[in-house]
């Protein structure tokens, strides 16, 4: 059975450029089935042999360049994401480059991303408690302030990358929130890490462009600020049911959250 937490997170769709991993193993991690593909990364289900447990495996879609410089790079990003310890942020327990490709071996959260549980709610025209929704902001505030304080910047925080868990009952679609849900947050430092690792253009964008701050829709340097905006925008979105900024392209978001552009939210 697929893992929901994981199809949550990205789009399924088929990829040329990436290869098949499955069934290959990884030191110690046996790779299983592939449960999601999105834009920067595949994710297989893993089983760590000598532990007995499963996990997710997350394979980068590009490159990292085999110059010592370059993986000496990759290496201390990986090592600094690797090293973070909060109850809201997932749990990276290894790392390695395998044919030049970014591997990361994470705990599997078995749970429904916070960006798939609105959009179900949402189609059934209900909103989130705003009581849950204050729960939600400070366990995600505290995991994001842990972070900067690591010097870690995520510059993607968005509801998809946030994982719902339970340990006394169920998260599912289309039913209350158990009472001790916990919004975990993850890719926390993939796109660092990536910028880091991968040699790109300046005035790249990256990142979801209905969340992204000003400054890094314009392609400017960014910072703590950044997550502090995405996350103000999540919050938005948890309260009134939309984005603050949406438009026909994603060119057109880019705009309005620039240039602060008028819309039907009445966020200016």
């Amino acid at each position: 059975m697929k893992s929901p937490s994981v199809l949550s997170n990205y789009t399924i769709g088929y990829n040329p450029r990436m290869s098949n991993w499955s069934k290959k193993s990884l030191g110690k991690v046996q790779i299983g089935e592939l449960i999601a593909r999105g834009g920067m990364a595949e994710v297989y289900l893993g089983e760590h042999t000598s532990l007995n447990r499963k996990v997710a495996v997350k394979i980068m879609r590009d490159h990292v360049d085999e110059d010592p410089e370059s993986r000496a790079r990759f290496e201390r990003e990986a090592q600094v994401i690797a090293s973070l310890r909060h109850t809201n942020i997932i749990q990276i327990f290894d790392y390695e480059l395998v044919e030049g490709r970014p591997f990361l071996i994470m705990e599997l959260v078995s749970g429904p991303s916070l960006g798939g549980y609105l959009n179900a709610l949402h189609k059934g025209g209900e909103k989130l408690p705003l009581g849950v929704v204050a729960r939600l902001l400070s366990a995600l505030a505290s995991a994001i302030d842990y972070a900067h304080s690591q010097n870690i910047v995520h510059r993607d925080i968005k509801p998809t990358n946030v994982l719902l868990r339970s340990i006394n009952g169920m998260v599912t679609l289309n039913d209350p929130l158990p009472q001790d849900v916990e919004p975990i947050l993850t890719d926390f430092g993939l796109v660092r890490l990536l910028d880091s690792s991968i040699q790109t253009s300046v005035g790249t964008v990256s990142g979801t462009p209905s969340y992204m701050s000003p400054e890094q829709a314009r392609g400017d340097k960014v910072d703590k600020r950044t997550d502090i905006y995405s996350l103000g925008v999540m919050l938005y979105e948890m309260i009134a049911g939309i984005v603050p900024f949406d438009a026909e392209s994603s060119f057109g978001v880019l705009m309005k959250q620039t240039q602060g552009g008028d819309d039907n939210t009445g966020w200016k």
